[in-house]
């Protein structure tokens, strides 16, 4: 079948497995990471769908299989994410600091510093859904201050959240 015609079935422990922490740094672990990676690709692509379907304009990203500098030589992690679009991104770097150190940038590589995103991942003892808003992404954090300090904006904030079922979280890491 091609991806069009394949259904995401879900994880299996071997998923989970190839994330163990004895495997984080080797390149031996990749073939079965590019497995999970390959699954998050065909749930992105079915999600996005439904994104677009939703009317939200996002642009479907995947972490690396493979020890680089941008996961610091080692895979405990394996991210299917959803960011701005090219536009919106555009607009996004025309206000934020352009400040940003060489040391703070290869300490923490991701762009996803740069704002809040919508997120899958996979780790060696769980599968995580949320919505991230990374600590050094001052622009989407004003925005959201700036939505919380009304009433109107905290009770549909509370709304929201409370419609989440009882097993979900919120909150800082």
């Amino acid at each position: 079948k091609d991806s069009a015609e394949m259904a995401f079935e879900g994880f299996t422990s071997e998923d989970f497995e190839a994330y163990a922490p004895e495997k984080w740094s080797s390149n031996m672990f990749t073939l079965p990471r590019r497995r999970v990676k390959d699954k998050l690709d065909l749930l992105g692509r079915q999600l996005g769908d439904e994104l677009e379907a939703a009317g939200l304009k996002l642009v479907r990203h995947l972490s690396d299989d493979h020890p680089s500098l941008w996961n610091k030589k080692k895979v405990d992690t394996q991210w299917l994410f959803f960011s701005r679009d090219e536009r919106a991104e555009k607009e996004l770097m025309e206000v934020i600091d352009t400040e940003r150190t060489l040391a703070a940038t290869l300490a923490d590589p991701t762009p996803l510093y740069r704002h809040v995103f919508l997120g899958v991942s996979v780790t060696h003892d769980h599968l995580e859904v949320g919505l991230r808003l990374h600590h050094d992404a001052w622009v989407d954090r004003r925005n959201l201050l700036g939505v919380l300090s009304t009433p109107a904006g905290l009770v549909r904030c509370a709304q929201i959240l409370g419609q989440l079922p009882d097993h979900y979280e919120f909150g800082l890491v």
